[in-house]
């Protein structure tokens, strides 16, 4: 067969409220690249969803297996063939979907001798997107800002003195704290930019930690071409820096001042590599996101029905963990001592 893709598109339910049983309806479309495919009697969806769904009356499918998200859907008729496009119309979500990756994640066709096609799955396209929403006024923000900068999450205190020149690059003044700079310069050239280069015209950056602040926090004290950082740690210099770069990525930096520090102390992001396998590389570039957005914590979620993924020297046995019947791709996924 040709490349298989499955598309999907959301319809959020208007009257939706929060004891509504359902929140919208996922249409289903799969295709292949060559036309007029027709599938064997007996072919099965197996559907993964962050969203649990729920087959109804325009849905022509019924489910003959769930596991949290892993959904096995069959034609009604189960003894016809299924000619490609094969649409699924009216999944009930049973939670609102707000993002695209809230739609299906990953799909198998399953052939009634068992073996799997696994499908290429886009984006979940809406039908009736929200509204972006409106920038926040300056009641919302209160006093928290004397001036706007391109800085991802916005620092809590910034004041601009206005100056002419816009530096783009940076250099350290040697120190005690070089090994910060090593590392946050590393995650700056894995994102594809070269900041921190020591060019004529460059910023002259020079470490320090102040005990007095919170771990976390820092200031940045930008003048006459020279930065001074303080943070409260290495961890305060580090979220500093990552301040610092992305002003020069921006539009350059001028004279200012800046002040931040976390309004939460445990910011994570979570990814469950149990239920389903990313590449290493894919992990790593989760972890580098979670750097730049001054995140502290990776949450992996290791194990589960479907397998655990984590090698262990003293248990060897935990990494060949898995549902004592296997789910499509879920073989194929499995890499022991990863």
């Amino acid at each position: 067969m040709d490349a298989v893709i499955l598309r999907s598109t959301y319809r959020r339910r208007p009257d939706a409220t929060r004891e509504s049983s359902w929140f919208g309806t996922f249409d289903v479309e799969i295709a292949e690249e060559e036309p007029n495919t027709v599938l064997p009697p007996g072919t099965t969806l197996a559907l993964w969803c962050t969203v649990l769904l729920e087959p109804t009356d325009a849905s022509r499918v019924r489910v003959t297996e769930r596991i949290a998200g892993l959904l096995v859907l069959e034609p009604i008729n189960t003894d016809q063939p299924i000619a490609l496009p094969w649409r699924i119309d009216g999944l009930q979500s049973r939670f609102p979907a707000r993002h695209a990756n809230d739609g299906p994640e990953a799909a198998w066709l399953v052939h009634p001798d068992g073996t799997t096609v696994e499908l290429d799955v886009e984006p979940c396209v809406a039908v009736d997107p929200p509204t972006d929403r409106a920038a926040p006024t300056a009641s919302e923000i209160g006093q928290r800002d004397q001036a706007s900068v391109a800085v991802v999450p916005h620092p809590t205190h910034v004041e601009s003195r206005g100056s002419n020149e816009r530096y783009r690059h940076a250099r350290l003044v040697p120190g005690a704290h070089d090994a910060v700079w090593v590392s946050v310069d590393a995650l700056v050239q894995r994102a594809g930019h070269e900041t921190f280069t020591a060019t004529d015209d460059a910023l002259d950056v020079d470490l320090d930690i102040d005990p007095t602040l919170d771990d976390e926090a820092h200031r940045l004290t930008i003048s006459d071409g020279d930065a001074h950082l303080t943070g409260g740690s290495e961890h305060g210099l580090r979220h500093g820096l990552i301040t610092l770069t992305q002003l020069l990525i921006a539009e350059g930096v001028g004279d200012l001042d800046i002040s931040d520090e976390p309004r939460v102390p445990f910011r994570a992001v979570h990814l469950d590599v149990a239920r389903r396998w990313y590449e290493p590389d894919v992990v790593e570039r989760l972890i580098d996101i979670a750097a730049w957005r001054k995140l502290n914590h990776v949450h992996l979620h290791l194990t589960d029905d479907e397998a655990w993924r984590f090698h262990v020297d003293g248990y060897p046995t935990l990494a060949t963990r898995r549902h004592p019947r296997p789910r499509p791709g879920v073989a194929s996924a499995v890499r022991v001592g990863s």
